[in-house]
């Protein structure tokens, strides 16, 4: 009955992408997709292969599959086709780590050859690949089609962006990439231990803050990328979840407490430090929140937080600036220096 509906499948879905006319060794597969919600979140394989016909398959709007906060299993289904004479292997990546959990069902006309289950709410040591991104290992027999199924689900953001890869041209530039981040990370641990130095010899906050805030922002990109989950407690998915959730809020309050202190704003702008003075207190209750709310409630509130204290931040250089206060210029240089290594390491 399964290989039969398999079978209906591999018939059914879309004209099938053939691999050997890939350029360039890489291919966005979100344009080629489509996609199920499963809104009653009661569907499995074999269910879902019994159903096809009934079931509302969508395409990808702007070819972009990302569902913003959405708690329900998503079910992604597309066909390749190899048209060489040889077996040909590929990886298929999702380049989005906070992803809770991902099923991979590689189906052909036997039947299932793979199935992998993996996401950032399981050990990291399941996945097939060791990366921080979800990447899936594909054999494709000589001149035949397969049909691959993903079934996503988390509490946080739901964002599936597919790519399919060569194996020589995703290690390659994953390394590339993996050596960006790298400079950009010891850029910042430089920061940070230099102005640590430099608090301990002068006893000024403002270092200490400084020192403490661009850690936190250390800490927040490595988690956001994964690297924190896969280097640092790889069998503890718990942890990488709380990571996020601690993250967001320290970043907010440190780089608060730096500007305040930086800009002196209790003197300069009395105002202006006293809104200063709430987004801390709204930061510290959204850390504290990191330990008591559910991780969906946690993780909305910090991100609706930190949008406007972000703002906040970025233009109270430029405001200070014109109202005469020399150490604004540095403050705002430090900025546009953040925001373009932040664009780059992204």
């Amino acid at each position: 009955m399964l290989i039969g509906c398999i079978l209906w499948l591999l018939g059914s879905t879309a004209l099938a992408l053939s691999v050997n006319a890939v350029k360039g060794g890489v291919l966005s597969l979100e344009p080629m997709v489509e996609y199920f919600e499963d809104s009653a979140r009661n569907l499995t394989l074999s269910s879902l292969l019994a159903q096809q016909d009934s079931l509302d398959w969508q395409i990808p709007s702007n070819n972009s599959l990302n569902k913003g906060y959405n708690q329900n299993p998503f079910w992604i289904r597309f066909r390749l086709r190899n048209e060489d004479t040889d077996s040909l292997h590929r990886l298929l990546e999702i380049a989005y780590p906070q992803l809770d959990h991902v099923t991979f069902y590689e189906l052909g006309e036997s039947g299932v050859i793979n199935e992998i289950h993996t996401g950032d709410a399981q050990p990291f040591l399941q996945r097939p690949i060791e990366h921080p991104n979800f990447v899936f290992p594909l054999t494709l027999p000589p001149q035949s089609d397969i049909t691959v199924l993903l079934r996503v689900q988390t509490t946080g953001t739901l964002s599936v962006p597919l790519t399919l890869w060569e194996n020589n041209t995703f290690f390659i530039h994953s390394g590339k990439v993996e050596q960006i981040h790298a400079i950009y990370y010891g850029i910042l641990t430089v920061i940070i231990i230099f102005n640590l130095f430099v608090f301990l010899a002068l006893r000024e906050s403002t270092y200490l803050y400084y020192s403490l805030s661009t850690l936190g922002y250390l800490a927040l990109l490595s988690v956001l990328r994964g690297k924190t989950f896969q280097v640092l407690w790889p069998d503890h998915p718990e942890i990488h979840r709380l990571s996020m959730l601690v993250a967001i809020p320290f970043v907010l309050i440190f780089s608060v407490l730096f500007a305040r202190s930086f800009l002196n704003l209790h003197r300069s702008s009395p105002k202006l430090d006293r809104v200063f003075q709430m987004v801390l207190g709204l930061a510290c209750l959204a850390l504290l929140g990191a330990f008591l709310l559910p991780y969906q409630y946690s993780v909305q509130s910090s991100v609706l937080l930190a949008i406007p204290t972000c703002s906040l931040l970025l233009v109270i250089g430029p405001i200070e600036w014109a109202k005469g206060n020399r150490p604004a210029r540095f403050y705002s240089l430090a900025w546009a220096m953040l925001t373009f290594g932040a664009t780059i390491a992204a």
